[in-house]
């Protein structure tokens, strides 16, 4: 007789289902993990809103969840250790990407986070010269939108700056309602 008995066979088509199931598990993970990243939050809003490269980082993800459940149905149909490997690697290098987007995004809030007003003025794109620096009643540093300032997207990208730094309010003048009426 060459080969192994059909058995043998048997146990070891056995035992590489069982194998997939924690490839399974891990792709079940990652799936989760990148919808719950794209569910509303209602906690703060971002310091700055993800990049080019966390969201090509996510489809990547989505790609490889899709590899993954389609190495997961021909490793039912045929099981085989190659076809194992590849249903293990595939969940894995999810999980490492979708980790590296997190890290990704979790570096890009820190730089944020820690810029002067300066800088913030010149990343969200704002015109300094529609701003003026003063300070509040109680001693806070205030930032007030003078005209002919608007509250466009470099004002939204100002007040999430403001809102992680915690050190700085943002206002707009009451002329700019003024100037808006005539």
């Amino acid at each position: 007789m060459t080969g192994p008995m059909p058995r043998q066979n048997g146990l070891r088509s056995m035992a590489i289902r069982s194998a997939s199931l924690v490839a399974a598990a891990i792709l079940l993970f990652v799936a989760g993990r990148l919808v719950l990243d794209y569910l509303p939050r209602f906690g703060l809003p971002p310091c700055e809103r993800p990049d080019w490269l966390f969201h090509t980082l996510r489809g990547l993800v989505a790609v490889l969840i899709v590899i993954g459940i389609g190495a997961q149905l021909r490793l039912q149909r045929d099981p085989h250790v190659r076809r194992l490997a590849l249903a293990l690697a595939v969940p894995l290098a999810a999980l490492g990407v979708q980790e590296a987007a997190n890290r990704h995004e979790a570096r890009q809030q820190g730089q944020c986070k820690s810029r002067t007003l300066a800088q913030a003025i010149r990343i969200c794109q704002a015109d300094p010269t529609h701003f003026r620096l003063g300070e509040s009643d109680y001693g806070a540093r205030v930032l007030t939108l003078v005209p002919p300032g608007t509250t466009g997207p470099a004002w939204n990208c100002l007040q999430s700056w403001a809102t992680y730094r915690n050190d700085i309010s943002l206002v707009a003048d009451e002329a700019m309602y003024r100037s808006r009426k005539n």
